[in-house]
């Protein structure tokens, strides 16, 4: 979540998972506001498993909270006008959509919660998958919007549970990978940019593959609008 190079156009976090400083973030979230969830990952390269038979297609509100209602019984496809992308959410996973807007990376910190933040989490709250971006300032590139928000990430990094960013690809985008597992707890942050905006998707799970494939199919549902 780091710039790696210029090539990439700009960053994302992958959120910038920042270990178990990430986790922090999560978990914090989870117990904030109103309702109950969970808080940089990676696949690959997506694939076109997770939309399979989406029972329904709801957008999702602009930049206002909505309360995670019961588990869907059902996939749901979800489209972000804020945000700009697409996702499925499993059945009986939960989606929360936090209010508020990112609008500068210096509001992105370890433990906080950040504005307009979307949380996708199993009922069991043992998984879970935040996503957020923010639109990259006009006097900034997207590879300097990466380096930036990279730089926030690593400085944050806690030296019992450290991570090596790495070059890897995300919804079909060059993106920044960091992979860290602390006390149990498998965390993988990713930071990428895409038409003029900078994103960072953070997936949070038990080390021992607890969450199954739904995370998987998650994150590999996830495209791009624009």
């Amino acid at each position: 979540m780091r710039s790696m190079n210029g090539s990439m156009t700009a960053i994302t976090r992958l959120h910038a998972i920042v270990g178990l400083a990430t986790l922090s973030l999560v978990l914090l979230a989870c117990a904030s506001a109103t309702t109950t969830q969970p808080a940089v990952t990676p696949a690959a390269t997506p694939t076109p498993a997770a939309a399979s038979a989406p029972a329904s297609v709801s957008p999702s509100p602009s930049i206002a909270a909505s309360a995670s209602a019961s588990p869907a019984a059902t996939a749901q496809v979800v489209e972000s006008a804020r945000h700009r992308y697409r996702v499925v959410v499993p059945p009986g996973w939960n989606l929360t959509e936090y209010e508020g807007t990112w609008e500068t990376i210096e509001q992105f910190g370890v433990g906080v919660e950040v504005p307009g933040e979307d949380v996708i989490d199993s009922s069991s709250l043992q998984a879970f998958l935040v996503m957020n971006s923010m639109a990259i300032p006009d006097w900034m590139t997207g590879a300097e919007w990466l380096t930036a928000f990279d730089a926030v990430v690593s400085a944050a990094l806690p030296p019992d549970c450290p991570g090596t960013p790495v070059e890897g690809t995300f919804a079909g985008e060059p993106a920044i990978v960091l992979e860290q597992s602390c006390g149990g707890t498998s965390i993988t942050g990713q930071s990428l940019t895409h038409a003029g905006r900078g994103y960072y998707f953070t997936t949070v799970a038990p080390a021992d593959g607890d969450a199954g494939p739904d995370l998987e199919a998650l994150v590999d549902s996830i495209t791009f609008l624009d």
